[in-house]
């Protein structure tokens, strides 16, 4: 259990904006900034172990794979790229503790002060619990150690605890421990009386710790609740049952009955106590900030509460998809079989897709709206409608290509004219003629015509254009937004078709494309910066704060195949660790590909982004690697 109160954050929508895109063969997506996906190919399902964190959700599989989808402000689902395989996974509200198959702990997330050190004598872990800002480990050896802040003496473990701990768990800034006597010892901060065990609990089987309160089990099958109950948190519900786990959150608590059937208590503002009506035989629960996550017998996972992260979007199947685009706290995955799956917000009907849509080819998200495209060509928007994004004009006819920016939508029609509806940005300047291509984000649209050239405009009255240099033409154009009104400053790339040229206007603020990034295949435009790829895969970030962990790439730079941005969020594809030859497997001929490398920089062979084929990238392709 480890939670956080939410925090407002807006995820702008960028035209073409896409990320947590799962591929064929063996392409993986990667998303990084505000939230994000890190290794969805498999969704969340064949699971054997579930956590929720403040505002994520992390699962394990018997393989040792794992998946998260949450927040990652802080860098929390920012796996560091040797890390391919869990024993155990644990989430702290800004941090995310991992125990790997041979007993290793390792700590990522930047969120923690300070900073959780872990020492070089720790020796093998078999358990552990995240807090706050801190962490607890119980070792191989029986003995329980702690880590990370201690405002409130939360790492401070009573001498009689060292040894012998049957358990332990971790809440904001207090811990607890089951004795082998089966006595809760609690240490901490006390504000709530969270730690100070009542008389009355006795014995116990189970204890667990919430935000500022605990729930345990007694011997006898009893359970009870101590610390802040200004939710009722604490007043557990009657004739409850066989409990054979617990969990608390912030300001709610979740028991798992023997039967397989789930009972919450407390808090229920975010939805955290509505449980799904599917949710079936459950085999394990735990507790967010304010979301509840329960893992089925059958491996999947299902969540409910605060959507404020996705937290709660847990896909059984990601599947291979075509793209994903972002809108201010929602999202649009559409699938390579024409399916389109809507997670996040719904309070303005955003994320409620109109009845028999059928096949979609593209969706875009804006602010609080989404506009899709459907394999037929027609366009459909759905959402918040206040300055007529909604309104698709009824003459639009068959569509090719479609745009959406913040309260606004273009569309390219087969015979290359542009219509657009909604906010100012949605009406084409009368002189734009016939396009190729289009873009759209924040308050401006975008889009290259036959001939090559870029037209950008925020209105039909103020556009500008810019010329192709004689060498070439214009072959892609990406948009985005820096601020959170329309009149905010455009920021935008447009990619020469031969690769050697990018022009941006953004160089003036001191975000210069490196010459090494040429010849670039692709490009993606984010409030933060933008991403460059090379035509042989390396990506080279242009940022405008390169030291923000949130806004570093996880994992290796090298081998990938896409790159994609929204306002909060970049992404990529890249090939799979270790998989270099695209087959879907790791084997041989990836071995041979990493060896003919050795000692060199900038090929996928690079699978830590070290900038020379070492080693460690040996070890990395070794562990994943599939027998035949």
């Amino acid at each position: 259990m480890r939670r956080v109160s939410p925090v407002a954050i807006s995820l702008l929508s960028i035209s073409c904006a896409a990320s947590s895109v799962v591929a064929d063969g063996g392409v993986i997506a990667v998303a990084w900034g505000t939230n994000g996906f890190v290794h969805p190919r498999e969704g969340f399902r064949n699971a054997v172990s579930v956590s929720a964190g403040g505002n994520h959700t992390a699962i394990v599989r018997a393989d040792g794979s794992f998946s998260q989808i949450g927040v990652n402000n802080l860098g929390q689902v920012s796996v560091p790229a040797d890390i391919t395989r869990l024993a155990k996974i644990d989430l702290g509200i800004t941090f995310i503790a991992g125990v790997l198959p041979n007993g290793t702990v390792r700590v990522w997330g930047t969120g923690t002060v300070p900073s959780i050190t872990l020492p070089p004598d720790l020796g093998p872990v078999s358990q552990m619990a995240a807090g706050g800002s801190h962490l607890l480990v119980i070792t191989t050896a029986g003995v329980l150690r702690a880590f990370g802040a201690s405002s409130q003496g939360q790492i401070a473990v009573p001498a009689d605890v060292v040894n012998g701990a049957q358990s332990a768990s971790a809440g904001e800034v207090h811990s607890l421990a089951v004795r082998a006597d089966g006595t809760v010892r609690c240490w901490g901060s006390n504000t709530y009386g969270q730690s100070s065990a009542p008389p009355f609990a006795g014995a116990v089987t189970i204890a667990k710790a919430g935000l500022y309160h605990n729930l345990a089990r007694r011997t006898n099958g009893s359970v009870v609740c101590w610390g802040e109950n200004s939710f009722g948190q604490c007043l557990v519900p009657p004739k409850l049952g066989e409990v054979i786990q617990l969990a608390g959150g912030a300001k709610h608590s979740v028991a798992l009955r023997a039967d397989g059937t789930v009972r919450c208590w407390g808090a229920n503002i975010e939805g955290q106590l509505q449980i799904p009506a599917d949710i079936g035989t459950i085999a394990a629960i735990d507790c967010g900030a304010n979301h509840t996550v329960a893992l089925r017998t059958d491996g999947t996972v299902v969540a409910w509460g605060d959507t404020f992260a996705w937290q709660t979007q847990t896909p059984n199947d990601v599947g291979a998809l075509r793209s994903i685009s972002f809108g201010g706290n929602h999202a649009a995955f559409v699938s390579t079989e024409g399916a389109l799956v809507m997670v996040g917000d719904n309070t303005m009907g955003q994320s409620t897709p109109p009845a028999n849509l059928g096949l979609v080819s593209a969706a875009r998200c804006g602010l609080d709206f989404t506009a899709v495209l459907t394999t037929e060509g027609v366009v459909a928007c759905f959402g918040d409608n206040s300055q007529g994004q909604c309104n698709v004009p009824g003459t639009l006819g068959p569509v090719l290509e479609i745009a959406a920016g913040r309260a606004h939508v273009i569309a390219r029609r087969p015979d290359g004219t542009v219509v657009g509806w909604g906010s100012a940005a949605g009406s084409a300047p009368s002189n734009l003629g016939a396009v190729q291509s289009i873009a759209a984000g924040g308050g401006s649209s975008a889009a290259i015509a036959l001939s090559g050239s870029v037209r950008v405009w925020s209105s039909p009255t103020n556009s500008s254009t810019l010329l192709p240099p004689s060498t070439g033409s214009w072959s892609k154009i990406a948009i985005g937004t820096v601020g959170s009104t329309p009149a905010s400053f455009t920021r935008w790339l447009a990619l020469r078709s031969d690769g050697m040229q990018i022009h941006n206007p953004d160089s003036i603020f001191g975000l210069v494309i490196p010459e090494e990034a040429y010849p670039a295949v692709d490009i993606a435009v984010g409030r933060r910066g933008f991403l460059v790829l090379r035509s042989d895969g390396q990506l080279f970030p242009v940022l405008l704060n390169p030291t923000a962990d949130s806004s570093k790439a996880p994992g290796p730079t090298s081998g990938v195949t896409a790159v994609f941005a929204g306002e909060q969020q970049f992404a990529l594809l890249r090939n799979e660790l270790g998989d270099l030859d695209g087959d879907g497997q790791v084997g041989s001929p990836d071995l041979a590909i990493l060896l003919s490398a050795w000692g060199t920089g900038g090929s996928p062979a690079d699978l830590n982004g070290s900038g020379e084929v070492s080693s460690a990238d040996l070890a990395i392709l070794l562990a994943a690697w599939t027998p035949s």
